[in-house]
Formats: C-alpha cells, sequence, structure tokens
C-alpha cells in the first residue's frame, strides 16, 4: 500500500514493513500541485511493472516522476 503525503512525501507499506521516501525538492515556486499524485502513481506503477522493482525503489521513482511534472510538465506554471 502506498500513501503519499504531499509535500512531506510518502510510504509504502509491505510485507509487515513501511518505507518512507521524502519529498524531493522542487526548483520552482509552485502556482499548483495538481497532477502530482498521478504522476507519482505513474511511476510507481511502471518501475513496478517494467524493472520488477522493490517497493521501496518505486516509492523513490515516483517521488522522481512528481517532480519532474511539478517542475517541467505542469500546465499551471506556464
Amino acid at each position: 500500500v502506498y500513501v503519499t503525503c504531499g509535500a512531506r512525501g510518502a510510504w509504502v507499506f509491505t510485507h509487515g514493513k513501511a518505507y518512507f521516501e521524502k519529498s524531493l525538492p522542487i526548483a520552482t515556486t509552485l502556482t499548483s500541485t495538481h497532477g502530482a499524485g498521478d504522476a507519482f502513481t505513474a511511476g510507481v506503477i511502471a518501475t513496478l511493472l517494467k524493472e520488477n522493482a522493490p517497493y521501496e525503489e518505486a516509492l523513490k521513482a515516483g517521488m522522481v516522476a512528481a517532480k519532474h511534472h511539478l517542475e517541467r510538465l505542469n500546465p499551471c506554471l506556464h
């Protein structure tokens, strides 16, 4: 189970273990975080399916995807 906590980070709970990953710093001022959760989820799922990666690695990939979305793809910034 993955639980996102907005700007604080996200958790993954699996097989009796818990892992936390802090959010990555964003290099711009945000006007909206719209879509960041969707980007996070896409990064997690893609990593799990494509690479058969450990859950905590997929958690990190989700953070990278959310950061990329917020810094480069967020339509509210352009």
